[in-house]
């Protein structure tokens, strides 16, 4: 059976079935509980406590409804403002006061609040230019602050309780509990001060504020059960709000939405020994009115808010003409670089022949010459440059090969902009990623370049290219973000390379520069994405023009020709393409399918079933084949961490005499005497040689979420199903040796084998009589050697030829270097990146780089 349509692994089932029916269990017994304190109390009781209920209570509880959602806004008021730059201090406050009723009376009907209000939150705020980071920080303030709240008032609470509660004869909060409660609480402080250096906390001045509002919002909170329970049937409101803390403590601590069963059970077991067995009736009824008036309506509410808000977006979206003036393509034979807004040329809906001239392909590996030989391009410019991005941040610098001087890339485009250049801009513009409006604010509105967004989540822009004067085309590996920058050498630590997005690892990548008959291909793709993007909504934004360009379709080139693009679109994203496309898993198969003696993958992930699946069949086809893979051991979404060590282990390759899987690491001298410094290096390529004939490089991940579906990756069957269609935009090359690129696979391998062995290219021009495999084994082990101190204890400080050591599927780098046999000594390695458990789990830069 082939890989992709097994079954899980049966623990990784059992995992998920159990913790699914942990919850199941939780809620069903907090309901049998329920069903066991009421069991006693009739229907029309609780419907003639509901009606003996008059405008003074409802009133009440409504104002005090409306006091907790306010205070709730002036937290949230607090926390923009401390949490970003200029942008949320210039935000009105009406914004932040609207977006905090939309995010809690979503979250708190819908559970997940960090979720759920962040992507509320990023919604509502990226409209005024606040980035991700500034979202994510006020979405944990607000929860970190309410959690602080409500476990200080809870032992402020008990521990002046005259009596302890009590569930029927267990007595809660005695003195030992209180104490342990006090004790956490004052452990976390002192934990989150010790850890003040990498976690970003709020300002200490903002704290005291903050926890002082959400007190306040809780004891509103409480006096909305309050109004409803009848004043005889308790000693007083202090009574109702012991019981009101211990309840919701419990429902937030079950994870079950708005705490459903285990904050009404919870409340009514405290309350219940203080009220008659004939009007229990007038509790149940009190816990109706409250999960009517503090959840019910601020959710119908705020659903109606959030949906108004959405229908003007869209109006003023659509307000742009419906019937554009058509823009001619540029092509090889260009028009004027920025013709005039009446300028009207053909239609074209055929598929353009062919043509038959030769290709140029030349390879830029490492991104220090690949964005060298990209500025010199843009600066030679004469007509126009197009650009698809995964992210741009404004001050993405370029630096020269000497590394002494560097140029901001968008500061070259708005000089060549103001030359009569055009410059388009094309790059995501939706909740989990935008950096559109960054980058507007960044050029001003007397910038003549244009930038558009592509709003299709949950599928992202992932085409990295440049296309320049219709002649030249670029595809790059890596965003346009600074942490992406790093040269040959993958130093362990360099200031040029900021910690932000990948810990300040070294990264490798690949990029590709083709001129030649396909560039027409990506031209025309560009033009479908940018028809079907959205222009500036934005006040303050420039105006956009409405015309659109001319394109032929892209049903990709047919036959054996030398570099051909390939693409992978999300379904009805395109009008041309109304069922999407898997053109580069077609691809990838079908050269997989060709191999005799080498595949050769150099990747980012290695998750997608269908990919593995093609390796497994390959092997056991060709005797004499030999695959060769490099990639991440600890990659920036964390889940692909275990996905992909899933697929190498069910699927045999790892253990596979015929396969050999490798890491990349860097060690350099660091400036302590005798010390060496040691980091991975983060492979961002996304390569696949086959016998030095024939080549895929560009954009696409070997992940489902770039080939195929990203449900595919998932081990559950409902989040398989749920996320079955999603898939990026992605575009790649598919080089053969054929016509004018002759000898560049074999150029493209034997450089990146030459950079990872250190060794001459042509050292691993030619098959050696042991094989492929055993060369790269014989490297790794040399390096794993040259690392450990050995027998000798005067020997010099460790060194590494080349970046290649064996491939481990162990959680932490300190763990990995252990398990290849490389001790981890301080006095002779300082190991750069060492995550602990959570970050390799869960990293806080795994969630910043989805939302950023």
């Amino acid at each position: 059976m082939p890989v992709g349509d097994r079954t899980p692994p049966r623990r990784f089932r059992q995992r998920a079935f159990f913790l699914f029916a942990f919850r199941l269990a939780l809620f069903a017994a907090a309901l049998v509980a329920l069903r066991h304190e009421i069991a006693g109390v009739h229907r029309a009781d609780v419907v003639r406590a509901l009606r003996s209920y008059r405008w003074p209570h409802v009133t009440f509880a409504l104002i005090c409804t409306a006091a907790s959602f306010l205070t709730l806004g002036a937290m949230e008021l607090v926390a923009t403002r401390a949490a970003g730059d200029d942008a949320p201090r210039a935000m009105p406050r009406r914004v932040s006061f609207a977006t905090a009723f939309v995010a809690h009376a979503f979250s708190q009907s819908i559970g997940l609040a960090l979720l759920t209000g962040a992507a509320v939150r990023l919604r509502a705020y990226g409209r005024y230019g606040v980035d991700a980071r500034a979202v994510a920080r006020t979405t944990a303030t607000v929860i970190g602050a309410m959690m602080l709240a409500l476990v200080s008032l809870g032992v402020v609470a008990l521990a002046g309780a005259p009596s302890m509660l009590r569930v029927r004869q267990l007595a809660l909060f005695g003195w030992g509990m209180r104490a342990a409660v006090a004790a956490i609480v004052v452990s976390v402080v002192v934990l989150l001060y010790r850890a003040r250096r990498r976690v970003s906390l709020p300002p200490l001045h903002i704290v005291p504020a903050l926890v002082a509002l959400s007190t306040i919002d809780w004891l509103l909170t409480g006096a909305v059960v309050a109004a409803f329970v009848p004043a005889t049937s308790l000693a007083s409101y202090v009574d109702i709000f012991r019981a009101f803390v211990v309840a919701n403590a419990a429902g937030m601590a079950s994870q079950v939405p708005g705490g459903a069963g285990v904050l009404d059970v919870t409340l009514i077991s405290l309350l219940a020994p203080s009220v008659p067995t004939t009007t229990r009736g007038t509790l149940a009824a009190a816990l109706v009115a409250y999960r009517v008036t503090y959840y019910l309506v601020p959710l119908c509410a705020a659903t109606i808010a959030a949906a108004l808000g959405e229908m003007r977006r869209v109006r003023r979206t659509s307000s742009h003409p419906t019937q554009p003036i058509v823009r001619p393509l540029a092509s090889h034979t260009r028009a004027p670089a920025v013709p005039t807004p009446n300028a009207v040329a053909r239609t074209d809906d055929s598929p353009s022949p062919l043509s038959r001239e030769p290709h140029s392909v030349e390879w830029l590996i490492d991104n220090a010459d690949a964005y060298d030989a990209l500025l010199d391009a843009v600066r030679s410019a004469r007509q126009s440059v197009w650009i698809t991005q995964l992210a741009f941040d404004a001050d993405c610098a370029i630096y020269s090969r000497s590394g002494s001087k560097h140029t901001v890339l968008a500061d070259a485009l708005i000089a060549l902009a103001a030359d009569s250049v055009d410059v388009r801009i094309l790059l995501n513009e939706h909740v989990l990623q935008n950096t559109v409006r960054a980058f507007r604010r960044y050029l001003g509105t007397t910038s003549r370049i244009r930038v558009r967004g592509v709003r299709r989540f949950p599928h992202f822009l992932h085409v990295k290219m440049v296309i320049v004067d219709g002649t030249d085309a670029f595809l790059l590996g890596s965003p346009f973000v600074n942490g992406y920058w790093d040269d040959a050498r993958h130093a362990p630590a360099d200031a040029r390379r900021p910690n932000r997005e990948l810990s300040g690892r070294p990264l490798h990548d690949v990029s590709l520069r083709v001129r030649g008959p396909v560039v027409r291909r990506l031209e025309s793709h560009f033009a479908e994405l940018w028809n079907e993007a959205y222009a500036s909504t934005a006040p303050d934004a420039i105006d956009e023009d409405p015309v659109r360009l001319t394109h032929a379709r892209c049903d990709g080139d047919a036959g054996e020709h030398a570099v051909r693009m390939v693409r992978t679109l999300p379904r009805r994203a395109l009008r041309d393409a109304p069922h999407g496309a898997t053109e580069v898993l077609d691809a990838l198969l079908d050269g997989v399918a060709r191999a005799r003696s080498l595949i050769y993958i150099e990747h980012q992930y290695l998750t997608a079933r269908h990919a593995v699946a093609a390796l497994v069949t390959a092997l056991r086809r060709e005797r004499d084949l030999e695959v060769v893979v490099v990639m991440n051991q600890n990659p920036d979404l964390t889940a692909y961490r275990g996905w992909q060590n899933a697929r190498l282990a069910e699927s045999g390759l790892l253990a596979h005499p015929r396969v050999g899987i490798f890491a990349l690491w860097s060690a350099a001298p660091s400036c302590r005497p005798g010390i060496a410094a040691i980091n991975q290096v983060f492979v961002h390529s996304k390569v696949v040689t086959i016998d030095d004939a024939w080549a895929l490089v560009g954009a696409a991940n070997l992940d489902g979420l770039s080939l195929h579906s990203y449900g595919d990756d998932f081990t559950g069957r409902a989040a398989r199903r749920v996320f079955r269609h999603v898939r990026n935009f992605e575009v790649s090359l598919l080089v053969r040796a054929a016509d004018g690129s002759v000898g560049a696979v074999t150029d493209l391998r034997t450089r990146l084998w030459s950079e990872h062995l250190g060794v001459a290219p042509s050292d691993v021009a030619v098959r050696p009589p042991e094989g492929w495999l055993a060369q790269w084994r014989a490297y790794a082990a040399e390096n794993v050697r040259s690392l450990s101190p050995g027998a000798d204890p005067a020997r010099e400080r460790p060194t590494m030829r080349g970046f290649v050591l064996p491939y481990s599927t162990r959680p932490t780098p300190a763990q990995q270097l252990a398990d290849v046999g490389v001790r981890v000594d301080p006095a002779r390695l300082a190991l750069r990146f060492d995550p602990g458990w959570f970050e390799v789990h869960l990293s806080a830069g795994w969630v910043r780089n989805i939302f950023a």
